[in-house]
């Protein structure tokens, strides 16, 4: 259902819903007025969905809802939480070019981590292969392999707080993901029961919407949709208690 939902809401399916129902109703003679009304609502939404100025406000809230880990490993925390993002598994491709951007942070993210707190775990929860491509890449920038733990069997956020609960308790750890996530991740761990200390990565746009651009750009609109899908995500977790 929240599929269903997010084909509606993120502002680019909006846009692009619009696009084609103008269209449509450019069609008929007698609808040509509604279609040209349709056209303008989707370019001014496409206007002010691909500025830095909105993107900023609606992610920045989402981006800086937490601050940065201190430099000093947190006493008691044994393990570092990684949430997968996305990973294309084709060895034709070179190793650091398989997970996506966002994958990428985390992973860089996770190692630095792990440098600072060498007895950790490191958890990488998520589907397989995307899990399995992030602990390759862990491994090569110097996490051994005997401390790379994956959970290959949590298809959304709620379903890896559940199974990272049953793999640390009740112990601190370090959960690593695009800070415009942790929100949604925070709060659904902690509801699983969990103890998770939030290191945010793959901050994209400015704290202050001040500092951001008005340039129109497709990155802007992407962001946007980010953030709205973020907070889709919180209002359907809250709904199903998963948050």
């Amino acid at each position: 259902m929240a599929n269903v939902l997010q084909a509606f809401v993120l502002p680019s399916n909006i846009c692009f819903v619009l696009t084609f129902i103008g269209l449509a109703l450019s069609i008929p003679a007698r609808t040509r007025k509604a279609a040209l009304g349709t056209f303008i609502v989707g370019g001014v939404l496409l206007f002010v969905f691909s500025s830095g100025k909105t993107a900023a406000w609606l992610m920045s809230p989402l981006e800086y809802a937490y601050p940065r880990l201190p430099d000093q490993p947190v006493a008691g925390v044994r393990s570092i939480v990684i949430l997968a993002a996305y990973a294309a598994p084709d060895p034709e491709m070179s190793l650091s070019d398989r997970p996506n951007s966002a994958a990428l942070y985390r992973i860089v993210e996770g190692s630095l981590l792990w440098h600072k707190c060498r007895d950790c775990d490191v958890i990488v929860t998520g589907l397989a292969p995307t899990t399995t491509v992030m602990a390759d890449l862990l491994v090569a920038l110097g996490v051994p392999q005997d401390h790379v733990r994956l959970d290959n069997g949590s298809a959304n956020t709620g379903a890896s707080a559940r199974n990272v609960r049953g793999m640390v308790g009740d112990a601190p750890f370090y959960l690593v993901t695009s800070a415009g996530h942790l929100p949604r991740a925070m709060a659904a761990f902690e509801k699983a029961g969990t103890r998770p200390l939030a290191a945010p990565t793959d901050h994209r746009l400015p704290r202050l919407v001040a500092q951001a651009d008005w340039n129109l750009l497709p990155f802007h609109l992407e962001v946007s949709d980010v953030a709205v899908h973020e907070r889709l995500g919180m209002w359907w977790y809250r709904w199903r208690g998963v948050m």
